[in-house]
């Protein structure tokens, strides 16, 4: 509540003269229905909202265990809590900005630590796999079934995907070699 606002109340309740309540409320930046309030209730009137907790105050315990977990992120938490408390929790900006008002870490000691980029020099490394028993069916019903060999170079990160009707050692060596190509 503000005092300003309280004082002004008080000096036209002095004078016995009833004030515009709109124009108080803009030059405090409140709320007509507010300044009305202050003005009926006198100095009893009492903003509810600080009496009342946050429904992850009693979560607060938890909350905190579980932001300590290394890599832990607010929304993992914030998911976890709706798992076991279903539907009446506020939603996740009023999560974030609770755990901010009360200083929750989150991501453990370190936080993430980074993985190393594995890299290979050039013409060293090829990485090749089969998709097996695709089927693809043309617009007038006729069936074409087929595999599929994909392959990526470990340095420059190339795939290739060439299509074959079976899987023999000569269809496996023809691939490698379009691969490389």
């Amino acid at each position: 509540m503000e005092r300003n606002v309280m004082g002004e109340l008080n000096v036209y309740r002095g004078s016995g003269a009833k004030p515009n309540f709109s124009e108080i409320a803009r030059r405090h930046g409140m709320d007509r229905h507010t300044v009305a309030k202050y003005w009926r209730e006198g100095e009893s009137a009492a903003d509810g909202r600080s009496a009342r907790g946050s429904a992850f105050d009693p979560l607060e315990e938890v909350i905190r265990a579980k932001a300590q977990l290394p890599g832990m992120s607010k929304m993992a938490v914030y998911a976890f809590l709706r798992e076991g408390r279903g539907e009446g929790l506020p939603g996740y900006g009023a999560f974030t900005a609770w755990c901010r008002a009360h200083d929750v870490p989150f991501g453990g000691a370190g936080g993430r630590e980074p993985h190393p980029r594995f890299e290979t020099p050039p013409g060293r490394q090829l990485q090749f796999d089969w998709k097996e028993g695709m089927r693809l069916v043309d617009s007038e019903g006729e069936v074409f079934e087929f595999s599929v060999f994909t392959a990526t170079l470990g340095y420059s990160r190339k795939h290739r995907f060439i299509p074959v009707r079976s899987r023999t050692l000569d269809d496996l060596l023809s691939c490698l070699l379009l691969a490389l190509l």
